[in-house]
């Protein structure tokens, strides 16, 4: 089985690090030809040239035509891995396409309907989150960036930020909006037929972890909790998100 991994809100492929390459060699363990893709949202990344839609849906739809030509010609099943915005794609993908994945895993994502908005994004938040509009200073926007979202401290949270401000440099406060809204205004779907586990931190910082439970409630989904993380789970612990996966597939 193959495997597709989305990220977040403002972020690119480039942010997952080493989780791309440690989740392809850990599931490699149980299938050998298994490969681990990212796709990166319009208006970030390798497609930083283009607009972001303005809707959830837009996003799949753009998403979905790359993703099925790169899935063309394969006869492997895929499965479908997503943090936070990502989750809401992979939530309305798997919805309205549920033959393209066999699997599905949210990480610490939310939904209109099911959480109000201070579970959503927690309101202690906004003043800095607001602010990041405001910060003309891509290294600095970066650090406050990972403040929020993970529990790096000291030079490694310093490393981060220098790094992440070079994949920045191409990023367009529209874009960002745009995807503020998309993810504001998105609704959950009514069912997901394709299996799902949810994984959550009990200490994100941003996102409450209440959101994932009503997720999981909603779609009689596997909801597993780590007690360290921030909202970056995949950063913060990659090792156990990974163990989860692999766990849970077998």
């Amino acid at each position: 089985m193959n495997w597709l991994i989305l990220r977040g809100l403002v972020r690119e492929q480039r942010h997952w690090g080493d989780f791309r390459t440690e989740l392809e060699e850990s599931l490699r363990v149980q299938l050998p030809e298994t490969q681990v893709h990212a796709l990166d949202f319009p208006g970030f990344g390798s497609e930083a040239s283009r607009e972001s839609p303005y809707s959830i849906d837009a996003i799949v739809d753009d998403l979905r035509g790359r993703w099925l030509a790169l899935s063309s010609g394969s006869n492997q099943k895929w499965g479908l891995l997503a943090v936070s915005l990502g989750g809401m794609v992979a939530m309305n993908w798997t919805s309205r396409y549920p033959m393209d994945f066999g699997r599905l895993v949210l990480i610490n994502s939310s939904a209109t309907g099911i959480s109000p908005l201070y579970k959503r994004l927690k309101p202690e938040n906004y003043p800095s989150i607001l602010s990041l509009f405001a910060e003309k200073e891509i290294a600095n926007r970066e650090r406050r960036i990972l403040e929020l979202t993970t529990n790096l401290k000291g030079a490694a949270l310093d490393d981060r930020a220098k790094k992440h401000a070079a994949f920045a440099l191409k990023v367009r406060k529209k874009d960002a909006l745009a995807q503020i809204i998309a993810a504001v205004r998105f609704r959950p779907p009514v069912r997901i037929e394709t299996p799902l586990l949810v994984l959550a931190s009990k200490a994100d910082q941003l996102v409450d972890y209440s959101c994932s439970e009503q997720i999981a409630l909603r779609f009689n989904a596997r909801l597993e909790l780590n007690e360290h993380a921030n909202h970056d789970l995949p950063l913060d612990d990659p090792k156990w998100v990974i163990q989860q996966v692999t766990s849970w597939l077998t």
